[in-house]
């Protein structure tokens, strides 16, 4: 890719998009053989960025990673983007299927955040609203994110990443949740068997992006007075079709 006659704004999207795809810190020299830019307009690139507090430099290496700011505001987009609309029908249709609320949620820094969620009409409901923070080991959709997030990111993460209880079923160990993770690559769904809260179960499913990078996860939870693990088992065909539905419509 040779960016050199793009505008200085258009050098530095380009700049931003190949430290996005990065499993972990990249060189400022892998960026200057990437988009074939002279050494010194990189290295002004990058610290008009670093200044605008979108990148960051590792301490250590110098390699390049970028800040929660950026991940901030592509949680934003997401949120906010055009499909917004269609990716609710489709919530919206898969719970009037099942019969249960329905949830699309992503990942942001350490974090599980709702996007956006369907409720049921039955009177036993739990009140998780869009835009809701939750702890990644103990949501369903949460344990999507760890199963298949790069190894780098991963070792960063469990550094960093509080394994507190929610409930006395919360996965707090690593080595328990590594063998979970290995459990959910090999089936591609995963589970919350009250391990957010006491008497609520979930199950979820990825959603992937053309990189084959999980982006979105689409989930179904409902009250352990109303449904259980094997029943929300059945809904997998049901989960399948919208998370399709979602994938076209994340490519399109």
């Amino acid at each position: 890719m040779n960016i050199q006659s793009e505008s200085p704004f258009s050098r530095k999207m380009a700049i931003l998009e190949i430290i996005s795809q990065a499993n972990f810190p990249i060189a400022v020299t892998k960026i200057i053989q990437k988009l074939k830019l002279p050494k010194a307009t990189a290295h002004r690139l990058v610290q008009q960025l670093q200044e605008e507090g979108f990148v960051l430099k590792d301490p250590l290496t110098k390699n390049l990673l970028l800040t929660s700011r950026v991940e901030s505001f592509a949680t934003q987009v997401i949120t906010n983007r055009q499909h917004n609309g269609i990716r609710r029908r489709i919530l919206k249709n898969l719970a009037e299927e099942v019969g249960e609320t329905c949830n699309c949620a992503c990942f942001d820094g350490c974090d599980l955040i709702y996007l956006d969620r369907v409720e049921t009409n039955w009177p036993i409901k739990i009140q998780l609203t869009p835009g809701s923070h939750l702890p990644l080991n103990a949501t369903a959709s949460g344990k999507l994110f760890l199963a298949y997030m790069p190894k780098e990111r991963l070792k960063k993460i469990k550094k960093i990443l509080p394994m507190e209880a929610s409930t006395k079923n919360t996965i707090t160990d690593w080595k328990v949740m590594e063998r979970e993770c290995q459990k959910i690559r090999e089936s591609g769904f995963s589970y919350d068997n009250e391990e957010l809260l006491d008497g609520m179960v979930a199950i979820a499913i990825p959603v992937f992006n053309k990189q084959k990078q999980i982006v979105l996860t689409i989930a179904i939870h409902g009250p352990t007075q109303r449904v259980s693990i094997p029943q929300l088992e059945k809904a997998k065909p049901a989960l399948e079709v919208a998370a399709e539905k979602l994938l076209e419509v994340s490519h399109s």
